[in-house]
Order: structure tokens, then C-alpha cells, then sequence
């Protein structure tokens, strides 16, 4: 498996929050879902309670390694890396079961969903980046990228996927046609007269707008800010000491956040608007991996066998969840809309559940009575 370039780190890849609705009942369960790439799991949260709900046994075999999960935006699915078996496991949110295994590119890392949640992008650090059609959990195409794929984000309209490489470059990837309209060169300048690439570029993340990108360099403790107008480098943000692992955006825009990991694990608050560092929080162990909910309150660092969750108004840990088992990648989820009673499947009702695909009133009649408490 190549992780050479990444300075000795076996962890590392973007984190990418996605924005999703659905309700069951009055109130929406918002879910978190930590992975745990020595466990071969993934360990579901409560974002209320902070309760532990579940445990998902992601794969057994001793080599499994899940890590970076991404949910589909109407909250039904959650796909996951797995960068030691090659593989993206489908996982039901509703069931919390495996349902399905695709076979993608080598060491696969970053994943991301498109907003209509029809295709998963997957960067293989090996050199391509797998296309999965969600519909049939089958890989439709697959995009050359020898510059090291680590990360990936997709534009709010769906037309672009931003993939950060391990050779210092991110790939501009046109989703109507999957191929690389360009590759933005992402360049450290330690003295005025010279520059170099920044290599390990090993997570990457968009404004909601679309119109930047924000990408951490492992090699330099860096993160490079991308005008995705011109797809030109146009700033330069010290995120060190230590390696930026991770990124995650806040919702409004307002605020990124990125954890490096050195002699002490650190989360760093940017501002985007300025593209200077509000505040510095100590991450606890390594390696930290970050993520913001979806209402923007809480961002969560998982490092040191535990969650820990940090209020977004202060920038102070509010709560810290021990899980005593590795960690990798969170992403955040609400679980899909489910009819509760038989009045719910009438009058073309049933089709309001379109994450469990009722074809007609029998089969939403047929739910309720199987799923009665």
C-alpha cells in the first residue's frame, strides 16, 4: 500500500460533511458515524445524547480497515473506505447493517457524494478515482489520476469534484464526463525566490458556495487556499506545528476546521473570511480526524480512542466520548423519514419515504406492520 509520501502516517484522507434532511416522527435523528479502521467498525452516535446507538461490524477479516465514511443525502446509506481491502462498503442507516461491498482502485481514501446522492467519487491513492453508481452499487467509471488521489469535495451543483494528491496538485474533475479539466499546482514558498510543491495533499474541502477550496498539506502543516473560478492558489494559512490530517467545513461558510497531529494533536479554527486562525484546541491523541454537524453547533475530533465535541460558538470542549478503539473519519447523517402508522401509506402518502422506495400503498402498509413497536 503506498503511504510513503504521507511521512509515516497510515491515516489520513478528508473528512466531508454533508448536509442532509429527513425526519422520523416530529423531531430529526441526527447521527454521527465514527470509523474505526483497527476494528473493522464504525460506532454510531447520538448527536443529542452523545449516546452510543450502535456498533456496525463493517468486515471481519483481520486486514479490514474502514475509514473515511461519507451518507448519502437523504440519510439512507452510508459509504465507507475500506484502504487496505480495495474495497467501499454500503452500509443501511436505517438497520445499521452491510449490504453491499464494491470493489473500487487500491488504497482507497477520500469519498464523496454527489448532491443528488446518484454517484460516490473514491480517490485511490494508487493513481485512479473510482465512480460509483449508488442506484446499483457498481463502479461505472474509472478516472486516471497518477498525481496520488487522497481527497475529495464536489461543488454544491454537482458539476465538479476537487481531489487533493498526494504529489502536490489538486485534479479538477468534470462529473458530466468524468475526466480532468486541470490540475492546480499547490506551491510552499519557503524563501521569496523559490517554491516547491506541497506534497501530501490529504484532505480537501469546499465552501458551500462552491467558490474555494481549502486543502491541507501533511508535508508542510500547511492548508492552501483554491479560487475555484480560476482554479488558482490564493492563499497560504500556517496550520502547524505538526501534519494536517483532516478538514471540515462549517455549514454557513464561516469557519474551517482542520487537526494536525506533532508532538501534541491540535485543532485549528480558521476563519474564511479572513483566512487567519481564530483559536487552537489540543485534540487530545493522535491521529485527530474532524467534522462538523450539520446544524454547524459542534465540531468533533476523534483522536486518542475517543470523540471529542467541541462547541462552535466558544471554541471549548463541551463533552468528550471514550470509545477506547482506533480512529478514523465521522461523518454526520439524519436518518431517513419512515411512515409510523398505516395513514401515513394513504393517499399517495407512501411516496414521502422515497429513501425505503415503496413502489405503492401495499408495500408502505406492509413496513408499518413489519416495524410495529
Amino acid at each position: 500500500m503506498p503511504t510513503s509520501r504521507f511521512s509515516g502516517f497510515s491515516l489520513t484522507a478528508c473528512l466531508w460533511l454533508l448536509v442532509i434532511g429527513g425526519a422520523i416522527g416530529v423531531e430529526a435523528q441526527m447521527r454521527s458515524y465514527v470509523a474505526h479502521p483497527g476494528d473493522g467498525l464504525i460506532t454510531v452516535l447520538d448527536t443529542q445524547t452523545n449516546a452510543v446507538v450502535d456498533k456496525i461490524t463493517v468486515c471481519t477479516d483481520h486486514t479490514c480497515t474502514p475509514l473515511i465514511p461519507a451518507v448519502t443525502p437523504n440519510g439512507a446509506r452510508i459509504y465507507v473506505t475500506n484502504v487496505s481491502q480495495n474495497t467501499v462498503t454500503v452500509i443501511d442507516t436505517l438497520t445499521n447493517t452491510v449490504i453491499d461491498t464494491i470493489t473500487v482502485g487500491q488504497a482507497p481514501w477520500g469519498i464523496a457524494i454527489t448532491p443528488d446522492g446518484n454517484r460516490a467519487y473514491v480517490a485511490n491513492t494508487s493513481g485512479t478515482i473510482s465512480v460509483i453508481d449508488t442506484a446499483t452499487n457498481t463502479v461505472t467509471a474509472t478516472i486516471t489520476d497518477s498525481d496520488g488521489p487522497s481527497g475529495v469535495a464536489i461543488t454544491p451543483d454537482g458539476t465538479r469534484a476537487y481531489v487533493s494528491n498526494g504529489q502536490g496538485t489538486v485534479s479538477v474533475v468534470d462529473t458530466g464526463t468524468n475526466t480532468i479539466l486541470t490540475n492546480i499546482p499547490i506551491t510552499d514558498f519557503p524563501v521569496p525566490c523559490c517554491g516547491f510543491p506541497a506534497f501530501s495533499l490529504v484532505a480537501i474541502a469546499l465552501t458551500p458556495d462552491g467558490s474555494r477550496g481549502y486543502v491541507v498539506s501533511a508535508s508542510t502543516g500547511k492548508t492552501y487556499v483554491i479560487d475555484t473560478a480560476t482554479n488558482s492558489m490564493i492563499a497560504t494559512i500556517l496550520t502547524n506545528p505538526g501534519q494536517p490530517l483532516s478538514i471540515a467545513m462549517k455549514p454557513d461558510g464561516t469557519r474551517v476546521y482542520t487537526a494536525s497531529v506533532g508532538f501534541q494533536a491540535r485543532a485549528f479554527v480558521i476563519d474564511t473570511a479572513s483566512n487567519t486562525i481564530l483559536a487552537t484546541i489540543s485534540a487530545g491523541g493522535a491521529p485527530p480526524f474532524v467534522g462538523v454537524t450539520p446544524d454547524g453547533t459542534k465540531f468533533y475530533i476523534d483522536g486518542d480512542m475517543a470523540v471529542t465535541i467541541i462547541d462552535t460558538a466558544t471554541n471549548t470542549i463541551s463533552t468528550r466520548i471514550q470509545l477506547d478503539l482506533t480512529m478514523g473519519g465521522v461523518a454526520f447523517g439524519t436518518l431517513p423519514e419512515v411512515p409510523q402508522r398505516k395513514e401515513d401509506c394513504k393517499d399517495s402518502g407512501f411516496q414521502r419515504f422515497s429513501a425505503l422506495a415503496f413502489r405503492n400503498q401495499g408495500q408502505c402498509v406492509k413496513y408499518v406492520t413489519e416495524h410495529a413497536h
